[in-house]
């Protein structure tokens, strides 16, 4: 891997800039798991500067935050009981109707385990009729997290990570359909992308069929990378590694894309981020936007 790396150095992508989104979103904890949905920018945080951010939250537990021009206008699910519980992860259907994301908590072995939720979208920030996904989807004593809702044509998916029995590895990404009605069917694995490492953060670029996600069981840059594959019913074309800039030899993981190609966010550990004290450097992740030129996303893809 490190020799692999080394030529990757001479590889660097220049027609896409990485910007630190600075201290109205970043803090020295960990922010990460952004989706952009026009002028709004929906992400995971542990901050608790302050009693507005808290308010019922116990303090060491993750939170949704909306951000809106770069200002946190809005903590979503802020009255839903689950003081005691990690809430993260968005995903939005296309109508804007409902939304899925994760709740974790600590096992009797004080491990951490997640399933995934919905929620009625209501008007100003409202999230009504909250409920867990099916048994198929929330295997009991595993974990099912980071979903992302997906459409290739009119159907739906619903893409998440999960390291229940039947996987390639340890975290694998797994895909369910999203019927009209809501329900959704046996999880399929993605065999094609998993390997016997973990891959995680999955995120379904509709408009060109591509999924991106993160893994730290192929050649990479150190820690996780992001990768890119087409879908097709048949399965998944051949993995191409993003590349650098964007991925570091640091975690670099939730990746997304904006419709038209020219805006990504990421979270990353990388040195430009915020830590509390020098023995806690590239503890946390924080966020990061990227702006490319003129639809080249793709020669991001450099091998």
């Amino acid at each position: 891997d490190c020799e692999w790396a080394s030529k990757q150095m001479i590889k660097v992508d220049n027609h896409y800039t990485i910007t630190h989104l600075g201290d109205d979103i970043n803090t020295p904890y960990a922010e990460f798991a952004p989706v952009a949905n026009g002028d709004n920018l929906y992400f995971s945080t542990l901050r608790y500067e302050t009693e507005r951010f808290t308010k019922n939250r116990l303090l060491s537990f993750s939170k949704i935050m909306k951000s809106q021009k770069g200002i946190i206008n809005a903590i979503l699910l802020d009255s839903y009981d689950a003081t005691d519980k990690h809430i993260a992860h968005t995903t939005f259907t296309k109508a804007g109707d409902r939304a899925y994301f994760t709740v974790c908590g600590y096992n009797k072995n004080k491990e951490i385990n997640c399933d995934l939720f919905t929620a009625a979208l209501l008007k100003k920030d409202n999230w009504g009729s909250i409920s867990p996904l099916s048994e198929m989807i929330n295997v009991e004593e595993t974990t099912s997290t980071q979903p992302n809702i997906g459409y290739v044509g009119n159907q739906a998916y619903l893409y998440f990570v999960s390291d229940r029995e039947g996987g390639k590895g340890k975290d694998d990404i797994w895909r369910s359909k999203l019927k009209a009605d809501g329900t959704l069917s046996a999880p399929e694995n993605l065999k094609s992308i998993n390997t016997e490492g973990d891959d995680i953060t999955p995120f379904f670029h509709e408009n060109t069929n591509t999924l991106y996600f993160s893994s730290n069981g192929r050649k990479n840059m150190g820690g996780f990378d992001v990768y890119s594959a087409k879908i097709s019913d048949d399965g998944a074309s051949d993995i191409e590694h993003f590349g650098l800039p964007l991925n570091s030899s640091y975690n670099d993981v939730y990746f997304t894309l904006s419709a038209d190609e020219e805006l990504g966010h990421i979270s990353s550990n990388r040195p430009e981020s915020k830590y509390r004290v020098d023995i806690l450097a590239s503890c946390c992740y924080d966020l990061y936007r990227l702006d490319f030129e003129n639809h080249l996303i793709l020669l991001a893809n450099l091998y």
